[in-house]
């Protein structure tokens, strides 16, 4: 598990990063706890989609805006 410091409440906590939404061997950051986010998903811990974006139960899809 990795950790971060979080120097306003004064702790050591998890980062809590996706292992879905995160780049692949990435770490967060130390101080921020910034997880570092594919493309397909954003926020703190790589949580939600992008707009263009959907979960599935293993991975984020872009939704098809292909005309019909």
């Amino acid at each position: 598990m990795i950790y971060y410091v979080d120097i306003l409440h004064c702790y050591i906590t998890a980062c809590g990063c996706s292992k879905f939404g995160v780049i692949p061997g990435s770490l967060c950051d130390v101080v921020t706890g910034q997880c570092e986010c594919k493309n397909t998903t954003h926020t703190r811990t790589c949580h939600q989609c992008k707009d263009t974006y959907y979960q599935r139960p293993t991975r984020f899809e872009q939704v098809n805006t292909a005309p019909a």
